[in-house]
This record gives C-alpha cells, structure tokens and sequence, in this order.
C-alpha cells in the first residue's frame, strides 16, 4: 500500500478527490471539479477514456499528478442492499452463507454481480441471538467501468467501495445518542442513514438532490452548466435571485422524500422515533432547505457543515474537513469484499512484467524457444491422442442425450407444481377486512378527498391523502377513527401548500390498522393455509 493514496468519488455533477494517508482522520488534499457532460450517470462510465483523461489532467493541475494509489467509491441506485439476520456463526463462515443464498436475497442473473456484506451488528446471548448484515449485490460493469476509467488516467486501483458503506463507517464512529437521521444531500440524490447509539437502523437512497433548486436558478440568471459549480456555491452561501415561492417549490421534492422516510420510520419504529435530524453533504447548505425541513418536521434539524474529528492540512495549518467529502474519508484504503478477488490481477500481473530488466527478458525467451523445440518434436503424438479423446467424449455426450431430456422434462414439472403451490397459498389470504374497510371508506368520506396511493397488507393499510384544507384534513381523521373496520390509526405529518393561483392543498400520511381476527378465525386460516396441495395429475 502506497504512503498515500487518493480517494476518488465518480458523480453525476462533480468527481471528488482526497489524498488520505494512513492517518484516518487526516486528508492532506482535496478538491472537486465538474463531471464532463454525460460521462457519469448512476454511477455508470459511459466513455472511460474521456473521463480517464479529464481526471488525469484534474489531478496534475493539484498538484497530485504523480500519485498512482487510487481508490474508488462507488455511488448508484443500481446496486440492490438487503438487510437479513443470520444465526450467530463466526465470522469465517458468513461469507459462504451470503453467497449461497444470494439468488434467494436478489432475484437477478447472479453471473452478473457480486455479492459483498457489512456486518451491522452482532448479539451472541439473550434468547434471539443473530449477526444482523447488510447484503449488497453490485453490477459487474459498473465495476469494470471504474478499472477502465483507472487505466485510462494511470491510477492502479487498490479498492472499490459502495458510498452508502463508507458513509456508514464514518458516522458511526460519532455515537451520537439516541436516533439520528443523518441526510447527505448531493446534486442529484440524496442519501438517508438513521443510526440508533451508533448502529445502523435504516439506510435508503433517493435520486433527488440540489439539483432543482440550481439548474432553477441558472435558468434565471440565464447561465449554462459550465456554471453549475459557482452557482451551487453561491447557493450555499445563501444567496439568491429567486422569488420564496420558486425557492420552496424546487425544494418540495427534496423536502418531501425526506419526510416520507422519516414518516415510515417512525411509523415501524414508534417507541423509539427520530429524535433530531442532520443535514450534511454539497447541498445541504442551499438556500432556504434548512428552514423549508423545520417546517415540515416536528423534531431539532442541525446542520454538519464540517466532519467532527476530521482535519485538512494546508502546509502547517489544519482546517476542519467539509462534510461533502464524508464518502471519500470513509471508503477503505485496503481490498474489501466489495471487490471481486480476481478483478484486476491480470492487470497488475502484465506491469509487473513489463517492468522486469532486458537480461531476463532475453534468458526467457532463449529458454522458451529450446523447450519450444523439444516440444514440436512431440506436438504430432500429442495431436493424435488429443483427437481419440475428442472422439471418445462425443460418443459420451451422444450417449447421455436422452438423460438431458429427461432432466429438462423434470424441471418443467417442478417449476409448473411450484406455481400451483404458490397460487394455492395466496387463495387462502383473507381479504374480508380490506372489503370492510373499503365499503366504510365510500360511505363516510367526504367527495373532496384524494387518495394519492395506497399500500395494502394483512395487516393494515398505509395511504398519502390530499384534501383542500386542515379542517377537511381534520374531518378525514375523525371519520376514519370512527370506522368499526379499523382498531388503530396513526397520522404522520400533514402539509399544506398554495399554488400560484391560490389553490390549498392539505397533504398528509395516515397507516389504518385492521383489528386482530378472533382466535378461532385465525386458527382456521392457519390450518387451511397448511393443507398440502395435491399432487397434479400426469
């Protein structure tokens, strides 16, 4: 491993570097420049070469031209996370069980992705022991894109890391205590990590960012995007041309996502709610967002403008790190499982050769062409055997082609009894109390209210409603509690927003659910959903 290394951020809108060392909390370097039009999007390269190119003249212009140490993050909604439980094995055996029942956590052509996991946290007593991980199933060419985009810039790749992993491995180590909602708000997604006393509750992406709010502004102030990066730093000192009204509609979507998580969080986890709420990252600094979020939430919101513990040296001073590089600071140095073990070795292999002394290269090849020699000598006998052996394993194959049909014939059947299988169990699901609660719900409700979606389970049903006003909004929850298809319902934030022709719109989440079915209905369902299918006829 290198002195130092740089660690490098490919994004939609800007590319991040930091030179880090093996200190973990100290950069020596960093700076960021805009991503050339169309060349990353989700994380995907779609031209390595110019790309390679513009980082390696980015990197000679900082003064960081001579570095050749490099490792990557990695931020795109196409790699799938999943969290699972696994019982309480060690540590050498958890790699094997990911990887065996991968199909079972991605149902996706597993040829083409790799499978890596974080270990989240581990309980070895109590009643319900378990090691808690988060799964990640990667893109094979989202990784080779970033070898390729290495090459081209003459940087030797030492990792690759997923940037929701590298967010994780720097908050946790600030145990903060009791549930935060820490949100990275980028250009064009925004990254939401709930951690309780320093474990990791929640983690989800959104493709929604500062983007609205700048390309808003570059339009009024009639500019291109050659000045996305000035005008998203003017932004962020809070300096803006646009009327509130334009302000806050570019932000309602960032704003609303936000809430929406936050609302289903607490909505899963209601003894122990989000108790205050964190922006960092590029954007989390625009213009009016802070104060849009306060509205719309109900606990303290906090700005990290900087990394606690985090240090940036310029010469002999040290400032505080800005908390947009909280990715790169906390991608690992060393190989990790989010690489695959072969991917790149080839490479390493074909410099390590080049690089060998012209004596040696003579040796071998004057060794190659005596043993060359001797090997054409016998190249005939050899052809001949190898010819029998084709012909004799052709024969076998011919032989064995009636048993693939068969094989064939099986899984057909296996596959058409397991849809059956499958259809049978969800015939047995009961949705009496869903007819229930919608005839109430046509009965009772006012004509004014829109039920924007709709989430229904066994259990409950989760709506987004919109009304035209906080007594109709009032009026809808008084109505639904009095619903005798229901036993609860829990009404997460309600917002209300005014166009420019003056129209209210009173927006609002509300989760129904059903009452517990008696003893014996239950045991009747169970009982049925059991009975074995018969086995179909031939």
């Amino acid at each position: 491993m290198a002195a130092k290394t740089l660690c490098i951020e490919l994004g939609d809108r800007l590319i991040k570097v930091c030179e880090r060392s093996s200190a973990k909390t100290h950069v020596s370097k960093c700076f960021s420049f805009p991503t050339p039009d169309g060349l990353v999007q989700d994380g995907q390269v779609s031209d390595p070469a110019a790309l390679g190119a513009a980082l390696k003249n980015a990197l000679s212009a900082n003064g960081l031209g001579l570095r050749k140490s490099a490792v990557f993050v990695l931020q795109s909604g196409k790699v799938a996370a999943r969290e699972v439980k696994l019982p309480p094995v060690r540590d050498n055996r958890i790699k094997a069980m990911v990887e065996s029942n991968a199909a079972e956590y991605f149902p996706v052509d597993m040829s083409k992705y790799h499978i890596s996991y974080t270990v989240l946290e581990r309980r070895e007593k109590g009643d319900d022991p378990f090691v808690r991980l988060q799964v990640l199933a990667v893109p094979m060419a989202l990784l080779e894109g970033f070898f390729q985009v290495a090459e081209a810039a003459g940087l030797r790749v030492e990792n690759i890391e997923n940037a929701g992993t590298c967010r994780y491995n720097v908050l946790r180590a600030f145990h903060s205590e009791g549930v935060t909602m820490y949100i990275d708000v980028g250009c064009t997604t925004s990254d939401v990590i709930i951690m309780q006393d320093g474990l990791l509750m929640l983690q989800r992406s959104f493709p929604v960012g500062g983007d609205e709010l700048i390309y808003a502004q570059l339009g009024a102030d009639g500019k291109t995007d050659k000045d996305y990066a000035d005008v998203m730093a003017q932004l962020c000192e809070g300096k803006t041309t646009l009327p509130d009204e334009a302000v806050v509609d570019s932000l309602n979507r960032l704003t609303g996502n936000i809430v929406r998580i936050a609302d289903y969080f607490n909505s899963n986890n209601w003894e122990t709610p989000v108790e205050k709420l964190v922006l960092l990252g590029d954007c989390a600094a625009l213009a009016g967002f802070r104060s849009h979020v306060e509205e719309s939430v109900t606990y303290p919101v906090e700005m990290m403008a900087e990394l606690p513990g985090y240090s940036l040296s310029a010469g002999a001073h040290s400032t505080p790190l800005r908390s947009g590089y909280l990715a790169c600071v906390g991608c690992p140095l060393e190989r990790g499982l989010f690489l695959p073990e072969n991917m790149g070795k080839q490479k390493k292999a074909a410099t390590k050769h080049q690089s060998e002394s012209l004596t040696l290269g003579i040796i071998v090849c004057a060794g190659c062409f005596v043993i060359g020699a001797a090997l054409a000598a016998s190249s005939f006998f050899g052809y001949r055997s190898a010819l029998s052996d084709k012909r004799a394993a052709e024969r076998e194959i011919a032989s064995l082609e009636p048993a693939r049909t068969t094989y064939n014939t099986y899984v057909d059947y296996k596959a058409a009894a397991d849809g059956f299988q499958t259809v049978y169990a969800d015939a047995q699901k009961p949705n009496a109390q869903l007819s229930d609660f919608i005839a109430e719900l046509e009965k009772k409700m006012p004509s004014q209210i829109s039920v924007l979606s709709a989430v229904c389970t066994n259990e409950s049903v989760s709506m987004n409603v919109m009304v035209d006003s906080k007594d109709a909004a009032a009026a809808v929850i008084v109505q639904l509690r009095s619903f005798e298809s229901l036993s609860d319902v829990a009404v997460g934030a309600i917002s209300e927003t005014e166009d420019e022709n003056g129209i209210v719109q009173v927006n609002f989440a509300v989760t129904c659910s059903y009452p517990a079915p008696a003893a014996d209905e239950t045991a009747a369902a169970a009982t049925t959903a059991t009975e074995p299918a018969a086995a179909p006829k031939n």
